[in-house]
């Protein structure tokens, strides 16, 4: 399989080297500001996935306190609120929680510890 898939990988790997050096704003540009990302684990015969969109600082030094302020509600994402799906139902922290799909919400303390809130409501934008 490697001798197969090295002469038709190779000339793509040059075109990205070349590309890369003479252009190097150029591909850096093509970054999502918040890039998707989908992730599951089967546990016991239970999946329990995550779909969430990775926020970005974008030059700030912190989003707690300032963006996102103390006591407030904040989805762990990007755009829409970061879900997590489970295939059976689960115990979180000693609550039941029934299989579904949830967003995910946090409100956010300077001080102590923060409250995880699923909401069944699973398609929301994260300023809902």
């Amino acid at each position: 399989m490697k001798g197969k898939l090295m002469p038709r990988l190779a000339p793509s790997l040059v075109l990205l080297a070349v590309l890369s050096a003479l252009a190097p704003g150029a591909l850096a540009a093509q970054i999502r500001a918040s890039e998707r990302s989908r992730l599951s684990q089967t546990i016991d015969g239970t999946v329990i996935g995550l779909d969430y969109a990775r926020p970005r600082l974008r030059g700030r030094a912190t989003i707690f306190g300032k963006v996102v302020k103390w006591g407030e509600v904040w989805t762990p994402g990007a755009n829409w609120a970061t879900t997590l799906e489970t295939s059976k139902p689960i115990t979180l922290d000693g609550r039941a929680v029934p299989k579904g799909r949830y967003s995910v919400w946090l409100i956010v303390r300077e001080a102590g510890l923060w409250t995880f809130v699923l909401d069944p409501d699973h398609h929301r934008f994260h300023e809902d």
